[in-house]
């Protein structure tokens, strides 16, 4: 754990390459993608930390309290998911139980709505 895992498919998603941490941060909860457009890049909701750690504003790792999933974000992959590009943060903060996870999203047009 403490990484999103990804897989690959090469023939529309009959068969998947077995599962590999990505370079993204993760503490085991669910995230989101979306392809934006037809043809566009990828759109990633996710939480941005390991299990209990997460990085304060000076970038050093802070031990989060129990149960805490925050730092909600969203990051963008020009290159199918090869690299990620992180784009904003919608939530984050910590303290005990505070949860945003389970991330949803819609493209309406030009917009994303993140629930």
């Amino acid at each position: 754990a403490g990484y999103i895992y990804q897989a690959i498919s090469s023939d529309k998603g009959f068969t998947w390459t077995e599962p590999v941490p990505s370079s993204v941060a993760n503490p085991g909860s669910k995230s989101q993608v979306i392809r934006m457009n037809p043809e566009g890049p990828l759109l990633l909701a996710f939480n941005d930390h390991k299990v209990g750690t997460v990085k304060d504003v000076n970038g050093t790792n802070v031990k989060l309290p129990p149960k805490c999933v925050t730092v909600l974000s969203l990051a963008i992959s020009e290159d199918e998911g090869d690299t990620w590009k992180r784009v904003g943060v919608l939530r984050g903060g910590a303290a005990p139980g505070l949860r945003f996870h389970y991330p949803w999203m819609l493209q309406m047009g030009c917009k994303v709505l993140v629930a």
